[in-house]
């Protein structure tokens, strides 16, 4: 009897009460630290709910003017004695900083694209968004959106944001194929695409050329898009609405004579 329940019960449980206390004290604690960074995750997400920015350009204490999550930290504290504990008597960790914010998205990133990954692997049709900008300081950013069925429901989800590698129909096609191919994606699956642009909808350069590893993936011109381009052109080749006039005939130095008097 003595061996059957060798290495089963810890004797230090049944023995020491100190130990004991100590295991209390250590849950005690985890529970705490678990329930301020659900708080920290809920100011998080309330932030990317309305789309606000979660910093400001002054994250100092003494700042009157700190980022909404700082705000808002503040504001929940008001309301809640444990985190209002937590900000005044803790000295290692607060949950405030930049690091700690960047730390919280890109947990719940990974914690949503495995969610959305194991979805995507068991619905039977797939289409990808993709649209690129370039913001003012040179750099390129390239959205991509994931379109699928569900029980019958049609679904349209954020993937991430990518950075290719060139400008180049090549690169920006490379970019997509990888996330794709990455999400485990057949080409049975995939059954459209949709971007705009020249470079992005090229019949023989565009991102198009995709179709050679998806070939039941049909293009779609972004309908937004097409109609930006059908009144750029209307207003390019119209001199009124674009301020361009024919310029007035240029002076040839010879007048007319005066006309002969009675």
């Amino acid at each position: 009897m003595s061996l059957t329940v060798l290495g089963t019960v810890d004797i230090r449980n049944q023995l020491d009460s100190v130990y004991r206390s100590n295991i209390q004290k250590y849950t005690e604690q985890v529970d705490k630290n678990r329930y301020i960074l659900s708080r920290l995750i809920d100011c998080v997400k309330f932030c990317g709910a309305f789309e606000l920015a979660l910093r400001g350009h002054d994250e100092t204490i003494e700042s009157s003017n700190a980022g909404v999550f700082r705000v808002l930290i503040d504001f929940a504290s008001e309301l809640d004695t444990v985190m209002k504990e937590h900000l005044t008597s803790s000295t290692v960790f607060k949950g405030t900083s930049k690091t700690i914010q960047n730390d919280i998205l890109d947990s719940v990133l990974c914690v949503y694209h495995k969610e959305l990954s194991n979805i995507i692997t068991k619905c039977e049709y797939v289409a990808v968004q993709a649209d690129q900008t370039t913001d003012v300081s040179t750099t390129m950013q390239m959205v991509m959106i994931l379109r699928y069925e569900e029980n019958g429901q049609v679904h349209e989800r954020f993937w991430k944001y990518l950075t290719p590698h060139s400008h180049t129909a090549e690169g920006l096609s490379s970019v997509i194929i990888t996330e794709l191919r990455e999400l485990q994606i057949t080409p049975q699956q995939l059954i459209a695409q949709c971007y705009d642009g020249a470079v992005m909808s090229g019949n023989v350069g565009g991102v198009q050329k995709s179709k050679t590893v998806y070939p039941n993936a049909s293009s779609v011109h972004c309908y937004a898009h097409q109609l930006n381009l059908i009144i750029e052109k209307s207003f390019d080749n119209s001199p009124a609405a674009t301020g361009r006039h024919r310029p007035p005939p240029a002076a040839t130095g010879r007048h007319r004579p005066p006309p002969a008097s009675d």
